[in-house]
């Protein structure tokens, strides 16, 4: 049996892996785009009513996909092929932390011991591999790539041996949705860009907020007439 989820790796957006994994399944989906173009677009008019955007970097904002995505952990962490096939089984992508010394394709194969967060979205039983989307596999910035069983349950027990070696060192991980979870896509999202997104940006910006100086307080700023 073979099954894959939906992937799009055309993120046009320049950002770190945690964010460009979590794109890569909701821009499967056009459902979420309103969405998207909401939470990583900063929309400002300038003096001569040219309207602009800039995309953003949303790293520290975990909060942002709270609408569009839940996480629950994988606590059975010693047969994390079954948690995998069971999550893609169940619609559901599966994000987890690996060694990247066990991955065959990357700059650390055989060499050095680097964990690395990467999205699951894929298995095949006949020939016992999983599908996977991580960086710099065979010198590709980004793409789907598989990977065997053996190899992959190697990678994810060596990185929770790291990982319970040094505590204080991996204490931020489970704030991340690590070392392993199950995705699910709110699939009842459902609705339009909001105007009042925009119309709020473009006051913002007559009333001078957008340029403001936030080392001064704002009584001594006057609102642009």
């Amino acid at each position: 049996m073979k099954k894959n989820l939906s992937v799009n790796l055309n993120v046009e957006f320049r950002t770190e892996c945690w964010n460009f994994i979590r794109l890569t399944m909701l821009l499967s989906d056009e459902r979420y785009m309103p969405w998207y173009i909401e939470k990583f677009n900063s929309y400002f008019v300038d003096e001569a009513f040219v309207f602009h955007f800039c995309e953003w970097n949303t790293v520290e904002f975990y909060a942002n996909y709270d609408e569009v995505l839940e996480f629950y952990d994988i606590n059975c962490k010693n047969n994390i092929i079954e948690a995998i096939i069971n999550a893609i089984n169940s619609n559901e992508y599966v994000t987890l932390y690996w060694d990247r010394y066990y991955v065959e394709g990357t700059q650390q194969y055989q060499e050095e011991h680097k964990l690395h967060g990467i999205l699951v979205y894929g298995y095949d039983t006949e020939t016992k591999s999983i599908s996977f989307i991580d960086n710099e596999i065979n010198g590709r910035l980004w793409d789907c790539n598989e990977i065997s069983y053996e190899d992959l349950q190697r990678a994810f027990d060596s990185a929770i041996h790291i990982i319970t070696e040094e505590p204080r060192q991996y204490s931020w991980i489970y704030q991340t949705n690590l070392p392993a979870s199950r995705v699910h896509l709110k699939r009842d999202f459902a609705r339009n860009v909001r105007p009042e997104v925009f119309y709020t940006a473009i006051k913002r910006n007559l009333s001078g907020e957008e340029f403001a100086d936030v080392s001064k307080p704002a009584s001594e700023y006057a609102p642009v007439k």
